[in-house]
């Protein structure tokens, strides 16, 4: 395929508007380790977060708990939030006083590294 054929193939984006994502309210990170392969993330991709949305339920999430950031499903069951993993090893963290956590934003995508 020549320059040409390519570049006709190829639109040319926005990443917010691919992802539907607000640029001011958009963060990216950058996965380092294969902690997050359950959700199909992994080491060296690009996350991208837009803190501008509204979390609802099944929602993935970057949260920072006890200041540790961390991916998790926001859940809400029975009127009670929980912060849940992909994997299933660990039992959904209810959401209480008893440590700090802030929802940091909506996982809307990633960018895989395709080295």
């Amino acid at each position: 395929m020549d320059e040409l054929e390519l570049t006709q193939a190829l639109d040319t984006l926005e990443i917010s508007q691919y992802f539907n994502a607000n640029p001011d309210e958009t963060i990216l990170l950058k996965a380092n380790g294969n902690k997050y392969s359950c959700y199909y993330i992994n080491d060296g991709d690009v996350i991208i977060v837009d803190t501008s949305v509204k979390i609802v339920d099944k929602m993935r999430v970057l949260v920072a708990v006890n200041s540790q950031l961390s991916i998790k499903i926001y859940r809400v069951i029975d009127d009670t939030e929980y912060l849940q993993t992909d994997n299933n090893v660990y039992l959904p963290l209810s959401i209480t006083s008893e440590f700090s956590y802030e929802i940091i934003g909506a996982i809307s995508g990633t960018i895989h590294n395709l080295k």
